[in-house]
């Protein structure tokens, strides 16, 4: 019997979108695969896991962290079998980036057919935050994934009524699952409020207003449970001070362009102009509007709105990880794009219209992400850094610059009493004077020096002043060396919060300098960097202040 030139395109269709799951898959393998070293927040989960049981993981989180509780008890199960290594820790998320895509596929080619699905699941595979959090100890992606089957659970509600309880358990399920669900829950509850069923329907009416107090109740008690803490620490809130919205700021427009660019996320598109990949989001709601009734754009748009007046309201910062879980319905919109211009032309030509504005669309993204996974960038290299130090000096003190004393302690620390590590962690973490940990003569560990915190905005008097204070602390040390060990350093001048503290970085350094100390060594990896100082000909370069330091000798507990 003949194939039908319909069931030769679905074969070849469904060919294409194995062949491009597969190589998503590839790209994601190989992130993995590098296996560079945690970075700040990823070590802060990890500290979390490692010091706590399993029911200890069901309270709020250390370190101003949060987790879902069910990804928390999977991470802690996989360390507890394979061991706590950056590959264990970081296996789930590579499970679901892989799983990402195939459900991406399943549930768009059933809800908006095979030409949609494809264009999406292309965009999802070369897509490079979502490769990025495939490789990373965060819940970002399982946010994405969640996104994808709220839709469609949505969508089957509203072509079968009589499956409303599964939707209604879903979204119970979907807020402990990911934080930021409730975006997608509430497009879905005003839209379950403005069917014309909630009207007539006495059973849809039930369903609709019982979810909303179920959900609702859900994400409060989660709320007060385990984020408000975070949400509401001034140090939290001062980091992503720079991803809200300030509408009465002169810089607002610029502010809501950078939030848009990040909505839409433009940075995954070389080489194509925000103001185009706008248009084709304009274009592609208008599609969906007219394919699939106003419920389906009400769900594609109303999260993005939400997600800006949450970020006005000082509720929600716009920052590509954050609202990674909204680019499933950035993607869906452009594929109705696409396929939207490309019928707009003859029968016979859209097929050819489609594939050649797809590949406009994502040719030179694709080089670029494959140079991306080729040269995978290495964020905080502080294993690497701590075993040089450890290799070329690994007695000399060691000044920890900027309050990060979690990246040296999970690599530069001993494990054989995690007990003392969380005492150390507990008083150097966020600590607003100097913290420092000495060791006994018979332990040939080195002293810990947590330098103080910088002031918020001293100006340049109060930066040189902090400056002049931490040199002297690092003079006044007995040993001959010293190690001043800066986990985070970001040479990237669009990133505006990083640039203060490469001059206070520079600041210190020239104070060192003019104190007599002689830069030894200089090791770069990733943002991590580490200074090796003589201090020895220097004693007498700055005037001792006692006032300024914390020591306590022979103790490795703080003297606060």
């Amino acid at each position: 019997m003949p194939i039908s030139s319909s069931e030769r395109t679905t074969r070849y269709t469904k060919i294409v979108a194995v062949l491009l799951i597969l190589f998503g898959i590839a790209l994601r393998l190989r992130t993995y695969l590098v296996g560079r070293s945690f970075w700040d927040d990823e070590i802060a989960i990890a500290l979390n896991i490692r010091f706590r049981g399993f029911l200890a993981l069901m309270h709020r989180l250390d370190f101003e962290q949060t987790m879902p509780i069910p990804l928390l008890l999977l991470n802690k199960l996989v360390v507890t079998l394979f061991g706590p290594s950056e590959f264990a820790f970081r296996l789930a998320a590579l499970l679901i980036g892989c799983c990402m895509l195939f459900v991406c596929w399943v549930v768009f080619r059933r809800l908006f057919g095979n030409r949609v699905a494809l264009i999406a699941v292309a965009i999802t595979v070369i897509c490079r935050p979502f490769i990025y959090y495939s490789s990373e100890l965060k819940q970002y992606g399982l946010d994405a994934l969640i996104t994808v089957l709220t839709l469609w659970f949505v969508f089957r509600v509203l072509q079968e009524e009589r499956l409303w309880p599964r939707l209604l358990l879903w979204g119970i399920l979907a807020l402990l699952l990911s934080q930021p669900a409730i975006f997608l829950l509430c497009a879905a509850g005003l839209v379950m409020v403005l069917d014309q069923r909630f009207r007539t329907s006495r059973p849809w009416r039930r369903y609709t207003i019982g979810a909303g107090i179920a959900w609702g109740g859900t994400f409060v008690a989660l709320y007060f449970l385990s984020y408000r803490d975070v949400s509401h620490s001034a140090y939290m809130r001062a980091f992503w001070s720079y991803s809200f919205l300030y509408p009465t700021s002169s810089a607002f427009w610029g502010q809501l362009r950078d939030a848009i660019y990040t909505l839409l996320a433009a940075q995954s598109f070389d080489y194509i102009r925000t103001a185009l990949l706008a248009g084709l989001f304009a274009v592609g709601l208008y599609g969906i509007r007219r394919k699939y009734g106003w419920e389906a754009m009400t769900l594609a748009s109303l999260p993005f709105l939400e997600v800006l007046t949450a970020a006005a309201c000082k509720q929600y910062p716009v920052a590509m990880r954050l609202v990674l879980f909204i680019l499933p319905l950035t993607f869906w919109v452009y594929a109705t794009g696409v396929i939207t211009l490309a019928d707009l032309l003859r029968p016979r030509l859209r097929p050819f219209a489609a594939a050649a504005l797809s590949l406009a669309l994502l040719g030179p993204a694709t080089v670029a992400t494959i140079r991306y996974v080729v040269h995978f960038p290495q964020r905080e290299a502080n294993r690497q850094t701590v075993a040089y130090i450890k290799a070329v000096a690994p007695t000399a003190p060691v000044y920890i610059a900027f309050d990060e004393y979690l990246q040296w302690a999970y690599y530069g620390d001993d494990w054989k009493d995690p007990q003392e590590l969380r005492h150390k962690l507990a008083a150097a973490f966020h600590s607003r004077e100097r913290v420092e940990f000495t060791s006994p003569a018979t332990n040939p560990e080195p002293t810990e020096i947590v330098g103080k915190v910088p002031p918020p905005s001293g100006g340049p008097l109060g930066d040189r002043q902090w400056a002049r204070q931490e040199a002297q602390t690092i003079l006044e040390l007995p040993e001959p060396e010293v190690w001043v060990f800066v986990p985070v350093y970001n040479d990237d001048p669009v990133l505006g919060h990083t640039f203060r503290q490469r001059q206070l970085l520079e600041t210190l350094q020239d104070e060192l300098k003019r104190g007599g100390a002689r830069l030894m060594r200089n090791y770069v990896n990733g943002d991590s960097r580490v200074f090796l100082y003589n201090v020895a000909v220097s004693r007498a370069s700055l005037h001792p202040n006692p006032d300024l330091r914390s020591r306590r000798t022979g103790s490795r507990r703080p003297n606060l």
